[in-house]
């Protein structure tokens, strides 16, 4: 049986596999690259390291079966995944960094959507998520991984730099004084009727970047149509001389132009 029982997230070299839960499991065996790793007894959500493993698409498989009207049914589900081992761990991020991801949560395959998040310090970002609070600070960590297939520039001038992470601050900081006020605040949408430059009727993860540079750094970036997506951040920077590449994952890639 191919029916698809568990959902696999991957978290920088960590995987993460949820199972369904209205499924009662029987004990199950794994597989990686058709090795066996071992049997497991089920658990809602369990976690594996792959920083062992070299760099490139690898295979884990979940070979097992479950109760259905008290007959065992057998099933086998195989998912891909990446593992990059390439990464520099001494890596350092500067306020103004722009993160540029490839891949999404949200359940979009990789190279369709993508997300983008503003580095304010040495372990911060800025970003603007999908659902409440619709724009958060969070650690960079929680960012990379999360989304593994990312790209990293820095701007060469540190005062545009600065610039933008303070003004990504003082726009979240802004936003939570209106929510805890009861003020109006933007709601996440992408909209196209309303201007890249307006800051409170609508936000996205891309247009916080826009907006943080265009108010805090004085530098206005080019969208060529429709929204400011992170493929549009992404095709921007990689061409702009006032920004350099500091890392990206090597199956970082935008499959469409938004």
């Amino acid at each position: 049986m191919n029916t698809n029982l568990f959902q696999i997230y991957q978290m920088g070299n960590i995987l993460k596999l949820k199972m369904k839960g209205e499924v009662r499991f029987l004990p199950f065996y794994l597989f990686v690259d058709q090795h066996c790793i071992g049997q497991f007894y089920p658990r809602s959500e369990m976690y594996f390291d792959t920083s062992s493993l070299g760099n490139g698409t690898h295979r884990l498989t979940v070979s097992g079966s479950f109760l259905q009207n008290k007959e065992a049914i057998g099933y086998v589900n195989r998912f891909q995944f990446n593992s990059d081992t390439s990464r520099n761990l001494g890596q350092d991020f500067k306020p103004g960094d722009i993160l540029v991801a490839s891949d999404n949560v949200n359940g979009f395959p990789p190279g369709y959507m993508g997300h983008s998040a503003i580095v304010v310090d040495d372990s911060h970002v800025v970003e603007a998520i999908i659902i409440r609070p619709y724009i958060k600070k969070d650690t960079i960590e929680q960012f990379t991984a999360a989304h593994p297939l990312y790209a990293h520039y820095r701007p060469k001038s540190d005062e545009m730099g600065k610039g933008a992470a303070n003004f990504a601050l003082s726009y979240f900081a802004a936003f939570q004084d209106n929510a805890a006020k009861g003020k109006k605040n933007p709601v996440f949408s992408f909209t196209a009727k309303t201007p890249l430059d307006d800051l409170w009727e609508s936000i996205y993860c891309s247009k916080l970047i826009w907006l943080s540079y265009y108010y805090g750094g004085h530098y206005k970036f080019y969208n060529d149509y429709f929204l400011f997506s992170p493929e549009d951040l992404e095709t921007g920077l990689s061409q702009d001389e006032n920004f350099t590449l500091i890392y990206k994952h090597h199956d970082f890639a935008f499959h469409l132009n938004t």
